[in-house]
């Protein structure tokens, strides 16, 4: 799905109807593929899209360009091909009193004193661990 809507981007970019007319032009020398991709980073951005889908989506129409046999050198494109920095947003902070209160109020609390039955059970089956399987009698 991903990789879908990257090509259909990457299309919108050069106002094309697919893709696969833009791999010909870069087969045909007609496209640079790096011109291409940086013109099409430039196009997400103008856009206002994430600068990890912009990564993802780069990645996805390169996938593209090297399926066709088109090669695209890694030191090449990271010198001609401005790619947003990967930034990692964080929005956690430390609860207010007021919200841990609120918290620990509507929390299920732990029966403090467990029945009799279940401490019979876990005292059972703790001798029967103890005793190892081969001398276990029901």
């Amino acid at each position: 799905m991903t990789y879908g809507k990257a090509e259909a981007a990457f299309a919108r970019c050069f106002g094309v109807k697919s893709a696969d007319i833009l791999v010909e032009r870069i087969k045909a020398h007609e496209l640079d593929p790096y011109t291409a991709l940086d013109k099409f980073v430039s196009y997400l951005l103008a856009n206002g899209s994430a600068p990890k889908t912009i990564l993802t989506y780069v990645t996805a129409v390169k996938g593209l360009i090297r399926y066709e046999s088109i090669p695209i050198d890694s030191y090449q494109l990271r010198a001609k091909v401005e790619l947003p920095p990967k930034v990692e947003v964080s929005i956690d902070r430390i609860p207010t009193r007021e919200e841990i209160r609120t918290i620990l109020l509507n929390s299920v609390a732990k029966p403090k004193n467990p029945s009799p039955d279940r401490i019979a059970r876990n005292l059972r089956s703790k001798s029967r661990r103890s005793r190892g399987s081969a001398n276990w009698k029901p």
